[in-house]
C-alpha cells in the first residue's frame, strides 16, 4: 500500500489538497493520525459520507475520531479503501472485520469472512462461531461450525463449545451429524473435507461418485 510521511497515511494526496478528512483511532492506546480524500470515503461507505457530510461536527471539522479501533485495523481499511485489497496483519484480521462492519465495507467485510473461513481450526472455531453471529455472517458460521464438530474430541474443544448459547450450540449439531455419518463412509469424508465448505451438493455429488463403492 502507498505511504505516506511518517506518522500518517496519504496515499496520492498532494501538499494541501482540498477537502481531505482525518482521522484519529484512539482504541488500544492508539492516537496516531491518518489523512485521507474526504470524497473518496464517502463514496466507498455510507456511514462516512454520513459523517463527513452532514451537520455532524465530523463535517465540520474535516476529522473523525474513532475510539474503538487500533492504528493497524484502520490502516489496513483505509488501504482497502483505497485499492480494493486486503492488507493486514494476522492480528489485526478480526478487528478489521469489525471495522469493516461498523462502516459498510462489504467488499471488506466478504474478503475477511472468506480469509478467516480458511483459517479456520480447532483453536478458533468456538470464537468464530460467536464473531460469525454477531455479524451475521451466514457463511463463517457455517464453517466454524463444521470444524467445530470436526474436532469435538480435540482439546479444549468441546468445553468451548458447550460454553457457546444454546442457539450456537444448535448449529453445531447438524455438522456433528453429519460427520459421524461420514466416519461410517470413507469415500464420502475424504470427498467431504475436500472442501472448506461441505453443504448438502457435495454429499450428494460424492454420494453419486461413489455409488459403486457403497454397493
Amino acid at each position: 500500500a502507498p505511504r505516506g510521511r511518517r506518522g500518517g497515511w496519504a496515499p496520492g494526496a498532494p501538499r494541501g489538497a482540498p477537502r481531505g478528512a482525518r482521522a484519529r483511532p484512539c482504541g488500544g492506546g492508539g492516537g496516531e493520525v491518518f489523512v485521507a480524500h474526504r470524497a473518496l470515503l464517502g463514496l466507498r461507505s455510507g456511514t462516512m459520507r454520513a459523517m463527513l457530510a452532514g451537520p455532524m461536527s465530523e463535517a465540520l471539522t474535516g476529522t473523525v475520531e474513532v475510539t474503538d479501533a487500533r492504528p493497524g485495523p484502520f490502516r489496513a481499511m483505509l488501504a482497502y479503501m483505497y485499492t480494493d485489497e486486503l492488507r493486514a496483519e494476522a492480528d489485526d484480521v478480526i478487528d478489521l472485520l469489525f471495522l469493516s462492519n461498523k462502516y459498510g465495507l462489504d467488499g471488506l467485510t466478504a474478503l475477511v469472512s472468506g480469509f478467516l473461513c480458511r483459517s479456520v481450526d480447532a483453536h478458533n472455531c468456538a470464537a468464530l462461531l460467536q464473531y460469525a453471529d454477531v455479524l451475521a455472517l451466514p457463511q463463517l458460521l457455517r464453517v466454524a461450525a463444521t470444524c467445530a464438530a470436526r474436532c469435538m474430541n480435540c482439546g479444549g474443544v468441546r468445553e468451548q463449545i458447550m460454553a457457546l448459547p444454546e442457539h450456537l450450540r444448535a448449529a453445531v449439531e447438524p455438522a456433528a451429524e453429519t460427520a459421524a455419518l461420514h466416519n461410517d463412509r470413507p469415500w464420502l469424508k475424504a470427498a467431504w473435507e475436500r472442501t472448506p465448505y461441505p453443504d448438502d451438493e457435495t454429499t450428494a455429488a460424492a454420494e453419486s461418485a461413489a455409488g459403486g463403492k457403497a454397493a
